[in-house]
């Protein structure tokens, strides 16, 4: 059955916000660019790459998901990008070069 994202994000206060240690790891290799977090949920990663200066866009198919990344971001003030994409049906197509870094976690 698939899960509910709607349901799971309006939910925002049980949210984890811990990014990804993989995300970290790479932020700490690369000098802040810019960086892509597709299917970003409520922005664990987003957020994190914002708040070391990454200029970062976020997609995901949850309208709610991205109202309560929309929310954080402005209350930590961090500008980011933030989108409601379907990506299954290729509504948001990437640029070659366009980033330096994507992160693509748990998507599919």
């Amino acid at each position: 059955m698939p899960r509910d994202w709607e349901q799971h994000y309006a939910q925002a206060e049980n949210l984890d916000l811990t990014p990804s240690p993989l995300v970290v790891e790479a932020a700490e290799l690369i000098a802040p660019g810019r960086a892509l977090d597709l299917a970003c949920g409520s922005g664990r990663n987003a957020l994190y790459l914002a708040r070391l200066g990454w200029n970062v866009v976020a997609v995901d198919s949850s309208r709610a998901a991205i109202r309560v990344l929309r929310a954080r971001s402005d209350a930590a003030g961090f500008p980011i990008e933030a989108r409601v994409v379907d990506l299954q049906a290729g509504a948001f197509p990437i640029e070659a070069g366009a980033y330096d870094l994507i992160c693509d976690f748990f998507y599919l």
